[in-house]
């Protein structure tokens, strides 16, 4: 455990980008998104058309019931749900750049060696990479998703007083506290397992190519494809792989009640609750009893066996 440990360190240390990337991109959106809400926010420059002319935001606010649900819903989830979609989106980059580079890049620089004369398993080194992306990254993500919910919540309160409002009424009362971060948790927990056989087959890629692993992760599959389509006329691999890809778990979330929280939130009637409507939406024992989740874990297991023997015999380019 301790070499395991070690190595993990290592991946950090050498691969900056896995924390920085991440960091500029929610940095940037949370600066935009602060000097976009109180730039407008104290002189009451915030306007909306209603038809009989101009109407100032918070006397709307005051006015109209249903204007100040919307704000509540928005000022509840939207900390949570913008800066989780805009990180697993570099996330998903993160993951493929580093993992076709991972094994590739030392046998380029020839540090494959130097790693080799430690004692280290190829086994052990192979795994660290792997946990790197489905363990470290996601931790990375999550912890930056609740600075951006932090930041988001504060903006919004600072927004709220500005404009005469209860920031405990407009912005505090609808978060989540648990049930949101719970959930993202679980959403980035089920992604790392569903995802398993991809971040195997980079890895393998990674193993195996002399140069452009990238391409080598990607072209392969597109070859597949277009084969399967020339000479059977089907798209099962494609659909395979694209169901696969997708970033929201299928069986993973209970498809209606995604449904009903959608449609509660277009209406903004007061029928959601976000601290409810989070913990709904989750269903991890019909994720953990799907045969496509252990499938994948199977063919991960090939894939990795597979990048493990490679880096073990085939250490130059």
């Amino acid at each position: 455990m301790k070499s395991l440990s070690w190595l993990l360190r290592r991946e950090i240390w050498e691969s900056r980008s896995l924390y920085l990337v991440p960091l500029v991109f929610i940095v940037l959106f949370l600066l935009l998104y602060t000097f976009g809400l109180l730039a407008h926010g104290p002189n009451g420059l915030i306007k909306i058309d209603a038809g009989e002319g101009i109407v100032h935001l918070q006397d709307l606010i005051k006015d109209e019931p249903e204007a100040q649900q919307a704000i509540k819903l928005a000022a509840g989830g939207l900390p949570f749900i913008l800066p989780a979609v805009l990180l697993n989106a570099v996330m998903l980059f993160i993951w493929f750049f580093y993992l076709t580079d991972a094994l590739y890049t030392e046998r380029k620089d020839r540090s494959v060696f130097f790693w080799k004369s430690l004692p280290l398993s190829d086994t052990m080194t192979v795994l660290s990479k792997l946990l790197t992306a489905a363990v470290v990254i996601p931790v990375i993500t999550l912890c930056l998703i609740a600075f951006g919910a932090l930041w988001m919540s504060l903006a919004n309160s600072i927004f709220a007083w500005t404009i005469d409002e209860s920031a405990w009424h407009l912005v505090w009362s609808q978060m989540p506290f648990l049930s949101g971060p719970a959930t993202i948790v679980y959403a980035l927990a089920v992604q790392s397992l569903w995802f398993a056989p991809v971040f195997a087959w980079l890895l393998l890629a990674s193993a195996w190519a002399r140069r452009a692993p990238a391409l080598w992760a990607t072209l392969p599959l597109v070859g597949v494809y277009l084969l399967e389509g020339a000479v059977f006329r089907t798209t099962h691999f494609g659909q395979l792989v694209g169901d696969r890809l997708t970033s929201v778990v299928p069986t993973a979330f209970h498809d209606t009640e995604i449904e009903r929280v959608i449609g509660n939130i277009q209406q903004s009637d007061g029928k959601i609750e976000w601290a409810e409507a989070f913990g709904s939406l989750i269903d991890p024992g019909s994720f953990l009893t799907s045969s496509g989740m252990w499938a994948g874990l199977i063919v991960a297991a090939i894939f990795l066996s597979g990048a493990i023997w490679l880096r073990r015999y085939r250490s130059d380019i």
